[in-house]
């Protein structure tokens, strides 16, 4: 432990002297640490990560509730966040590579589980299961207008110990109920007519809690209701302002902390529109996190350990790829903060795209890229001086890519820090 410390000292004394030096050094240290050998205490990378972080945030009491508020303007660097600082575990998985495993595009939504991986499409594709391994199993449901059939999906659950698969299609007023084999079972119809919701189903209680963006008619937030459609509890939407346009309906809750965090993106309102928890026993909206002084419309996600605001951009399927929306992220035990510019992988490429934190649930990030656009990603990353484990993980990545012509879907997944047990 002496030896982490003084080499935890010197690494900080550097820093505050030459700043230009902090990510090569961060880097430096895990690797130094790594062959200290295993007597060492593990490396806390979180802790290393924050240290030289300036304070953005504070804590205020809005009625009642204590909420995160950032201040932009006390925000001084931008770096690289290195994969460690907010997952373990980290994965690679090369898909299947079949006709019928074919996955329409990249960083589409992505669910993983203990045993499952599940990806999802905005617009003409089914819902695709796989195992952990890779293995293509099955696609719930397919493209069309019959019983169980959709064109477009807006959110998807996987049960893994019920062996059933929850689809909400795009205005489609029910729930797709599905096993593992792909076959369709049943629906559980919705109380309220649908524009762009989030959904969570409770099996063991047979309940379901939907989110929606509010418009001029809406009834409701957010309600609790039974399987047969029956409204149990709800939020009413008189009390949030509504979205002036149809592009406004878009709904976050990516589920990491086991409970229903939700942020509604408005382009107008977004700039100082908190992100909440709905307390289902309370039936209330508990406030939790805004931002200030930004000026800039933003989506915010919730991580267990912080949050990432990111600016929000106008997109279409040609630039999508190529897009990098200005980030920002808030630890919430320090209230420490910077700019981020991508998250920097265990084998040295940085992934910096637009919506990135939108793909993933569940308390696991997760990626899923196309090879050649991982090729495209080496390019634009700092490659120079990788440590022999960055190494060892290029070479597995490489080695994948090469072994085949074809263009391949690989995912990146792990542990987000932090995670609850539920």
């Amino acid at each position: 432990e002496p030896a982490v410390d003084l080499v935890q000292e010197a690494v900080s004394l550097i820093v505050k002297t030459n700043p230009g030096m902090r990510m090569h050094l961060i880097f430096l240290f895990i690797g130094l640490i790594s062959m200290l050998g295993c007597s060492e205490r593990p490396v806390n990378h979180s802790d290393l990560f924050w240290a030289d972080k300036p304070v953005i945030a504070e804590r205020r009491v809005v009625d009642g509730d204590t909420v995160i508020v950032c201040d932009v303007g006390k925000i001084m660097d931008k770096v690289v966040l290195p994969f460690e600082v907010i997952a373990t575990d980290y994965q690679m998985i090369p898909l299947e590579n079949t006709v019928k495993a074919f996955l329409g595009r990249s960083m589409t939504p992505t669910i993983v589980t203990d045993n499952y991986l599940g990806f999802y499409c905005f617009n003409f594709m089914p819902f695709k299961l796989f195992k952990r391994t890779g293995e293509f199993v099955c696609d719930a449901g397919r493209i069309g207008q019959g019983p169980g059939e959709y064109f477009s999906l807006v959110d998807a659950q996987i049960d893994e110990a019920n062996q059933r698969i929850y689809l909400l299609p795009l205005l489609i007023s029910k729930i797709y109920v599905y096993d593992f084999q792909g076959n369709f079972l049943s629906d559980i119809p919705l109380a309220y007519s649908p524009s762009g919701w989030r959904f969570r189903i409770y099996p063991d209680r047979e309940e379901v809690i939907v989110a929606t963006p509010v418009y001029e008619r809406t009834p409701s937030l957010v309600w609790t209701q039974d399987f047969q459609g029956n409204v149990l509890k709800e939020i009413r939407a008189d009390d949030f302002p509504p979205c002036r346009t149809l592009s406004s309906n878009t709904v976050i809750n990516n589920y990491h902390q086991g409970l229903f965090d939700l942020f509604i993106f408005s382009p107008l309102e977004s700039s100082t529109a908190y992100l909440y928890h709905y307390d289902n026993k309370a039936n209330r909206m508990v406030p939790q996190f805004r931002m200030e002084n930004y000026g800039k419309s933003i989506f915010i996600y919730e991580l267990p350990s912080c949050y990432i605001v990111e600016s929000v951009h106008s997109t279409e399927p040609s630039n999508l790829m190529d897009l990098e929306g200005e980030k920002i992220i808030v630890d919430k035990k320090t209230l420490k903060g910077c700019y981020i510019t991508g998250v920097r992988m265990p084998f040295g490429v940085v992934f910096g795209q637009y919506n990135l934190f939108t793909q993933m649930s569940n308390s696991y990030f997760a990626v899923n890229e196309f090879s050649g656009h991982i090729l495209d990603l080496m390019e634009l990353s700092d490659m120079r001086d990788l440590s022999p484990s960055e190494k060892a993980e290029l070479d597995k990545v490489m080695k994948i890519i090469n072994s085949t012509d074809d263009e391949i879907s690989i995912i990146f997944t792990g542990r987000l820090r932090n995670r609850p047990a539920w």
